[in-house]
């Protein structure tokens, strides 16, 4: 009786066994990086940190901080954390509160496995495939192991996907069911402002669907309707909030006019070049240029790809702070160490690992945009994985430009967060896809992507 129940709760393959390792090694990596990573050195740590306190000791949104416009689902659960730390007499009072990000990280794995498992059931291996891509990406990592509300919006927006496939593989419109799933989308946008992409991926997919069968049009649609106007329900306290504060209902703050006149540094465009350059009479912010959306970054993406070398322009900076350490808040910065050649060595071998983890992610992306497309009407919750996605990169697209900075700071990876989950399975259904075709080019691709990966697991361990 008791070999039958071991064999009950075993994993079904290697495969499986295998994530399960994989979840095994990311809970440890991110309680020692909570630990060893100080809690100020992430993105805008000290100013979260200060949030956090000002909103569980006074119960007041800090005004006068930068990050006012932030919303404070996050803080109401990290604030206590750091109370907690400094009645403990912890060195770093953060230190819980990233405990906290690594929870909601490995959290957000477990999701995507279950996510895997109602978009591509029995297909094992694939979900292997992502769930190594989610736990070795850095940005995963990175930011996992910081004080920041983004791992918890990525949570959130990943328990809203789960319950929107879920919704639609098995045709369960029900009033019950949309309503938790409106919360779940509510709640994200009470995280972060990038909650509000998950709550338009699940009202296009279910609208889609409605479109797509005739039969269920009716529920498809209540259930669209409910998930919408609970939704935005949810979040509409802290959305008049900023609109009667700040007249910006979402970001609480108006973009920038642009000046006539600028004069000060930027990045080099060469390796070989001084660090920066003095410029003047700059008409405009780099992201208000075509430039800055088509520029490649070539070859300071690879040879120098942080912001001491590399300019400014949408892909060069997402990919090299998506692999590596662009912003300098990781291996490098004021608050760890000052750059140099080990260090520059070091982002050039993640900019060089990245690409292949990164083509076939982006491979995966079309192919499953394209099989949902053909297969909309039978198996609609496809269509959630290349959408989110694909809304993440529209929205930093549109954040770029209507928020302008002259470092490129509005196209930080870690907004890419919530979608990652997402790019995680579309690299897994390309590397399945691929290695499944022949033996040898099994061994050979999964060799060379198992090999970018360990690589950047070991840059992700602080």
């Amino acid at each position: 009786m008791h070999a039958r129940r071991l064999r009950a709760v075993a994993p079904a393959n290697p495969a499986d066994a295998l994530t399960a390792v994989l979840i095994a090694v990311l809970s440890v990596v991110v309680v020692y990086n909570a630990f060893h990573y100080p809690a100020v050195s992430g993105y805008d740590a000290e100013l979260d940190i200060q949030y956090a306190r000002t909103l569980v000791t006074e119960w007041r949104i800090p005004t006068e901080l930068r990050n006012y416009y932030t919303p404070p689902g996050f803080f109401l659960l990290a604030g206590p954390l750091v109370e907690l730390g400094d009645r403990l007499g912890l060195s770093d009072v953060g230190d819980l509160g990233q405990v906290l990000d690594g929870a909601l990280t490995v959290g957000t794995a477990i999701l995507l496995a279950v996510m895997c498992s109602i978009v591509f059931p029995g297909r094992a291996w694939l979900r292997f495939a992502a769930v190594a891509f989610f736990v070795c990406c850095p940005i995963v990592l990175k930011t996992a192991t910081m004080f920041h509300p983004q791992p918890l919006v990525a949570f959130l927006a990943m328990l809203a996907l789960v319950l929107a496939a879920r919704m639609l593989r098995d045709g369960r419109y029900g009033v019950g069911a949309a309503l938790v799933l409106g919360l779940v989308v509510g709640a994200g946008q009470l995280v972060r402002s990038v909650g509000v992409w998950t709550l338009g991926v699940v009202c296009i997919a279910l609208l889609v669907a409605a479109i797509a069968r005739a039969g269920e049009r009716r529920a498809r649609l209540r259930a669209l309707v409910v998930v919408a106007v609970v939704g935005v329900l949810t979040a509409l306290p802290w959305y008049t909030y900023l609109q009667t504060r700040y007249s910006n209902p979402i970001f609480g703050r108006g973009a920038p006019a642009s000046p006539h006149v600028v004069t000060g540094l930027v990045p080099g465009r060469s390796a070989a070049a001084a660090p920066f350059r003095l410029v003047a009479a700059a008409p405009q912010f780099p992201s208000r240029q075509l430039r800055f959306y088509v520029d490649p970054g070539l070859p300071e993406v690879v040879t120098a790809p942080h912001r001491e070398k590399l300019a400014p322009a949408f892909w060069p900076v997402l990919y090299t702070d998506t692999w590596g350490d662009y912003f300098g808040v990781w291996k490098w910065g004021s608050i760890q160490k000052p750059m140099d050649g080990s260090i520059e060595n070091r982002l050039t071998v993640q900019a060089v690992v990245g690409v292949l983890p990164t083509f076939l992610a982006a491979a995966g992306l079309l192919a499953l945009a394209g099989l949902a497309a053909v297969r909309v009407r039978s198996r609609p919750e496809l269509v959630l994985v290349p959408l989110m996605p694909l809304v993440a990169l529209a929205g930093m697209l549109y954040y770029a430009h209507s928020y302008p900075t002259f470092d490129a700071d509005t196209v930080k990876a870690l907004f890419l967060l919530p979608a990652v989950p997402a790019l995680a399975i579309c690299f897994g259904f390309a590397a399945e896809t691929i290695t499944g075709r022949s033996r040898s080019v099994a061994v050979v691709l999964g060799g060379l992507v198992a090999a970018c990966l360990a690589v950047s697991l070991a840059f992700g361990i602080a």
